[in-house]
Parts: C-alpha cells; sequence; structure tokens
C-alpha cells in the first residue's frame, strides 16, 4: 500500500498553500488505496533522522509505495499515474501524433 507523507500541521499563512496537496488529489482521482503519514513541520519532524532516510533533501511530499520512494510532487505525480494506467500516451496511436518533451526541464514546476 502507498504510503503518503506530508503536512498534517503547518504554519496557518501557508495552509492550502503546500505541494502534497498535489499527491493527495492525485491520490484520490486514480482510486489507488493509500494511508497518510502526517508530518509535524511545526514541531521539526521533517528536520529528524526518521524523515531524512526516507527524502534526504527532506522534500515534501513523499509517496512510498511498499519501499519505493518517490519524491518531489511532479515525479510522485507521473509515479501515480503510471502505476494508475492513467498516464496519457505522449504519442497517438497511429505514430502521427505530436510527441511531448518529457525532459527533466518539463517536469520542473513554476511559481514559488
Amino acid at each position: 500500500m502507498i504510503t503518503r507523507y506530508g503536512f498534517g500541521r503547518v504554519h496557518p499563512q501557508v495552509i492550502g498553500e503546500t505541494r502534497d496537496l498535489r499527491a493527495q488529489w492525485a491520490l484520490e482521482e486514480t482510486g489507488l488505496p493509500y494511508r497518510v503519514h502526517a508530518l509535524d513541520h511545526t514541531d521539526g519532524e521533517l528536520d529528524g533522522p526518521a524523515y531524512s532516510r526516507i527524502s534526504c533533501f527532506r522534500l515534501v511530499p513523499v509517496i512510498d509505495d511498499d519501499g519505493f520512494i518517490v519524491a518531489e510532487s511532479a515525479a510522485v505525480l507521473l509515479y501515480l499515474a503510471e502505476k494508475a494506467g492513467k498516464l496519457i500516451p505522449l504519442i497517438s496511436s497511429d505514430g502521427c501524433g505530436s510527441s511531448s518533451d518529457f525532459s527533466p526541464r518539463s517536469l520542473r514546476s513554476s511559481g514559488p
């Protein structure tokens, strides 16, 4: 089963603004079974040794799919879409469609 590591408690000014909501949304939309590990950012849980073993850069969100760890929200979304069989093909089935550039540059999130 997938475990989603996301914020459980944050400073009031960032409620609803954190990128772990993307992973939550994707898990709900794909219907994949998951559980939540709510991180207590205000108490420093992201800086502890247990979380640094999962995410060496202490990024949120992180998912753990039975030992397979995925960090960074765009990577998590791609992983979940592929796992659920809902990743849209980059090239049309007749081979004549356009393709997208799926380089690391294209995975970069814009904005803060």
